[in-house]
């Protein structure tokens, strides 16, 4: 995909074109805090950037002065993943809904569930946060949904991808799998925008799907979707020990399962929801994946 190149721009012109997105040192968004508070750094700069043309002028002015940069969304991961002493690309402002679009697919077999053979996508920014996607989606009409997601939704689309996160049901994919194409700015000279897919770069494509950061910045991730649904739960108590004995059974007795086990040795829960499509009138489909 054709961009135009940052290379005849002046080192000084990129420094004055990324001051506003610059976060103050004394600032609290100056320092990073992982989602579970398990990890914490203080950055040698960070950039709150809202638009791509921004993201592009801190890549490329980071290149330029040896500077590494670390994107991150929400900081979800339990790890040191985002921590750096270098640049930190707050990616939360980068967000919004882009579009929807129509593409054929066939019938995938592995699935439980039948959805529409003309199968849709959804385009949002990186730094869209899943509880936004899914306040967008809702708004389409008819309302759409993702097909899987996990047990939260704080983290950002591109956070998501970028480290292969799941959601539950065997018969279900890492969430990256659902992901159709992408919008990358790669670490190069001029930082040069590329879209990439199973039919563009697919090498960069597969190793982007959980990239850790490493393969570009995720600028844009286009998603399949389907209709909106609602998920029927039922919670059932069991010993650790029957549960054990049955997993095989159990894992696939459900579109989607979980087991809960609680330290204290009362036993375990299991978690199993299926998909129904029925709309409760007070209810709607007021948001994805709503639990009966």
């Amino acid at each position: 995909m054709a961009s135009q190149s940052l290379e005849s721009t002046s080192t000084a012109h990129l420094r004055t074109s990324v001051e506003h997105v610059s976060i103050p040192t004394d600032a609290p968004e100056a320092e990073f805090t992982n989602w579970a508070k398990t990890f914490r750094c203080k950055p040698q700069r960070v950039f709150a950037p809202t638009t791509i043309e921004e993201c592009r002028a801190v890549m490329e002015l980071a290149r330029r002065e040896g500077a590494r940069v670390h994107p991150v969304g929400v900081g979800h991961s339990p790890s040191d993943l985002a921590c750096t002493n270098g640049w930190l690309l707050r990616m939360e402002g980068l967000k919004g809904f882009i579009s929807v679009s129509s593409y054929s697919e066939s019938a995938d077999t592995r699935l439980r569930y039948q959805v529409d053979k003309k199968g849709q996508t959804a385009t949002f920014y990186g730094g869209t946060t899943l509880h936004q996607v899914h306040s967008s989606l809702q708004q389409c009409d008819p309302p759409l949904a993702l097909r899987n997601i996990g047990s939260i939704s704080d983290q950002t689309i591109g956070g998501l991808i970028s480290t292969a996160s799941h959601g539950s049901g065997v018969t279900f994919p890492v969430l990256s799998n659902h992901v159709k194409s992408l919008k990358l700015a790669l670490p190069l000279p001029g930082t040069p925008i590329v879209r990439v897919s199973p039919t563009e770069d697919n090498e960069l494509f597969k190793a982007t799907l959980c990239g850790l950061g490493a393969t570009g910045l995720i600028l844009e991730v286009e998603i399949e979707v389907e209709d909106a649904f609602r998920l029927r739960e039922t919670k059932t108590p069991c010993t650790v020990d029957q549960a054990l004995n049955t997993l095989d059974e159990i894992k696939g007795s459900a579109e989607h399962v979980r087991l809960w086990w609680y330290p204290d040795g009362q036993g375990m829960v299991i978690g199993r929801a299926n998909r129904v499509y029925e709309v409760r009138p007070e209810l709607g489909f007021s948001s994805h994946m709503l639990i009966w």
